[in-house]
């Protein structure tokens, strides 16, 4: 009779923790059209190095995240350039642990393209379903973006 039970609590846990599934880009597609679909998606497009990371466990999260189920990352950028939204040199968001949550695997003192979406208007999020990359993987995209919005003052000045 423990059998059962058993198994109606692992299919209940089961289906409330969906794993992530992302959309694949045509392979036959043109960088072009797939850096121009992400930009007019996504709700900021910047470059920038990753100064802080601090996970937070899901007990603890904010609540102006709504709808988590997973422990989350907050990920500090310093901003180095930005073609859409972001016109300040710091910028957080939020990313899942990974280990099927969606979430991206930043690195603190690296730098990356990132393509960030709000969700459900609350919260800035980048996770491994957009086009989100290291900035030496983003020559491309960067390329196809052509000349920033905004671009790091201190920065511009020691160049």
């Amino acid at each position: 009779m423990k059998m059962p039970c058993f198994i109606f609590v692992f299919l209940l846990l089961a289906s409330s923790v969906s794993p992530c599934t992302c959309e694949i880009d045509p392979p036959n597609k043109a960088i072009e059209a797939l850096v121009s679909e992400e930009l007019a998606q996504a709700d900021a497009v910047f470059q920038g190095t990753v100064t802080s990371i601090e996970k937070f466990p899901l007990e603890v999260m904010p609540k102006t995240l709504p709808g988590k189920r997973f422990d989350q990352y907050r990920v500090t950028f310093k901003v180095r350039k930005s073609w859409k939204s972001v016109k300040q040199n710091v910028f957080i968001l939020w990313t899942g642990l990974g280990h099927g949550d969606c979430g991206f695997d930043f690195r603190i003192g690296e730098s990356y393209l990132v393509y960030e979406f709000q969700v459900e208007g609350t919260y800035a999020q980048a996770n491994i379903c957009t086009r989100t990359q290291s900035s030496k993987e983003a020559v491309a995209d960067e390329k196809v973006l052509g000349h920033p919005i905004w671009v790091d003052a201190f920065r511009k000045k020691r160049q």
